[in-house]
């Protein structure tokens, strides 16, 4: 929970208020962290998922070499 910084109103605007995990909408009210990719998720959707910031670079192709 206190690993990634809480997501801000803005960071929801730029997601255009849906979590790219569950694609469904990301609420003010809600509980959203945001990666340092700047990817924004619902806290329930990361830790079903299992994401971590290392795997998602990787998924992104982010890591040197990919």
């Amino acid at each position: 929970d206190q690993r990634f910084p809480d997501a801000t109103e803005e960071d929801l605007v730029r997601a255009d208020h849906v979590c790219i995990i569950c694609r469904e909408e990301l609420t003010a009210a809600g509980r959203n962290k945001k990666l340092s990719c700047n990817h924004v998720f619902h806290l329930h959707c990361l830790r079903m998922g299992g994401f971590v910031e290392g795997l998602w670079d990787q998924a992104a192709g982010k890591v040197e070499g990919l």
